[in-house]
């Protein structure tokens, strides 16, 4: 009789542990997410923490609390998430309804219906989801399954975020597809998760309260020592003989040759010291050229007396 309430105490206890590696979202759980905040570099992050429960149609669910740290400092707290676990299930509540963010029972092959907020780009924020792939992830001596999952649909294949048992998605607390942003609030991937179960993880290269604000003086340091890199010779062209135009809305530059400038031979480097077009020019003509990429720009152009510099930083 003994051995048999052995076995029983045993079978009660594993699954009571399995229930316990696979919640999501514990009292005191905390994330923290990259906020990226311009072009320019500027960027924060989003800590959210796990502090209450409530109920919600007769639920207990968890009380998920955002906070926006800026990089100039500035703290901000955002719109409270609702989120309540049946089983293998994490469902968010929005707008009267509970709706599937997670689902940690899936299989390879298996599709669900998962729904992000973030999903302000696409035709709707539910998606169809299929795993492409499962292992595992080790925190602490814990082993967590973590999920890649991708989606078809007309547009061809996009994939999302991955994501892992009990910490949710790397690129934003919700599982993104599509062009989701974390919380809706900037790309975020996940920096560092913590909660009482499995410790402190750090995920990413940056520290977990990591901001930087843009320097312009040592961005206009960078930029004169890239340009000193090609500068040497003397310019050419009277000032009104070369003009350079940067258009934000074509983004193209268009470089204006006019009657009394005879250039033979145009260069533009881009900020990695990438030539992105070189090649032999006349006086009566202008040139565009695309851009692909923000960032700085320096136009080399070349006669026989010499060689005259320009400038574009385009965004």
């Amino acid at each position: 009789m003994k051995p048999k309430l052995l076995l029983l105490f045993i079978a009660v206890s594993s699954a009571v542990t399995l229930k316990a590696q696979t919640e999501f979202a514990p009292i005191g759980a905390t994330w923290y997410y990259s906020n990226m905040e311009s072009m320019r570099g500027d960027e924060g992050y989003i800590k959210v923490v796990s502090t209450d429960t409530a109920t919600i149609n007769g639920r207990n669910v968890k009380e998920l609390v955002p906070f926006l740290y800026g990089s100039s400092g500035r703290v901000t707290e955002l719109e409270h998430y609702y989120v309540w676990q049946t089983g293998d299930s994490v469902l968010y509540y929005f707008d009267g309804e509970f709706r599937l963010i997670y689902n940690f029972g899936l299989s390879v092959g298996e599709k669900a219906d998962i729904y992000n907020p973030g999903n302000k780009y696409c035709e709707s924020p539910i998606s169809t989801i299929i795993i492409d792939s499962i292992n595992t992830l080790e925190v602490n001596g814990h082993t967590l399954k973590r999920f890649y999952s991708k989606v078809d649909d007309d547009m061809g294949t996009s994939y999302g975020s991955p994501f892992a048992e009990k910490i949710g998605a790397m690129w934003g607390i919700f599982n993104g597809t599509c062009y989701s942003d974390a919380l809706g609030d900037g790309l975020g991937t996940l920096r560092c998760y913590e909660d009482s179960v499995i410790g402190f993880f750090h995920y990413s290269i940056k520290d977990c309260d990591y901001t930087n604000q843009f320097d312009w003086e040592a961005y206009y340091e960078w930029e004169r020592q890239q340009i000193e890199k090609l500068t040497g010779v003397d310019d050419v062209c009277a000032e009104s003989g070369f003009s350079v135009i940067y258009s934000s809305v074509n983004r193209t530059i268009t470089i204006c040759l006019n009657d009394d400038c005879t250039l033979n031979h145009i260069v533009i480097v881009n900020s990695n010291g990438r030539i992105v077009y070189n090649d032999i020019c006349q006086s009566e003509a202008n040139i565009n050229v695309p851009l692909l990429k923000n960032g700085l720009y320096i136009i080399q152009a070349k006669n026989e007396n010499g060689t005259y510099y320009e400038k574009i930083i385009a965004y």
